[in-house]
Formats: structure tokens, sequence, C-alpha cells
């Protein structure tokens, strides 16, 4: 994957983040559905979604700058892409 044609590098579960939130085109993917696809009932850690979506942040967001990632409060995420 690129951002302003720099290479990046993602985890599997981050990737699967990001998939997501592409396939949503541009609509918000709630917390609880991003858990399930990732997860299903077996969730490692109360914080690990929050984690990959630093991370995530990290990667797409931080080194460029317009944000694209963003945060819906208490419901989701959702990609912004332009």
């Amino acid at each position: 994957m690129t951002q302003q044609g720099v290479n990046i590098e993602l985890s599997p579960a981050t990737y699967q983040i990001l998939l997501a939130l592409v396939k949503a085109q541009g609509e918000v993917v709630a917390r609880e559905s991003l858990i399930k696809t990732l997860w299903g009932e077996n969730v490692p850690d109360k914080d690990v979604l929050r984690s990959h979506i630093y991370l995530l942040r990290n990667v797409i967001d931080k080194p460029f700058d317009v944000p694209c990632l963003m945060t819906v409060p208490k419901f989701g995420f959702k990609l912004v892409i332009q």
C-alpha cells in the first residue's frame, strides 16, 4: 500500500481494519463491527482495537499533511480519502 507515494507496511490485523474502512467507502464502521470482523467473540484484550487504530494512524495519518482516518465519537471510524 502507498500513501502519497510512500510505501506503508501494516500488520495483518491493522490491514484488515483498513480494508474494512476502505470497503465502507467513506461510511462509518462501528467499533463492534470491526471487533467482530477481526476477532469474532474471542477478543484478546479490551483495548486491542484502540491499539490497532493507533498503529494505523501512525502509518497513514501522522507522516502526512492531511489525515484520512476519522473517529466518530461513541460509534466508530471512517476513512476520508480526498
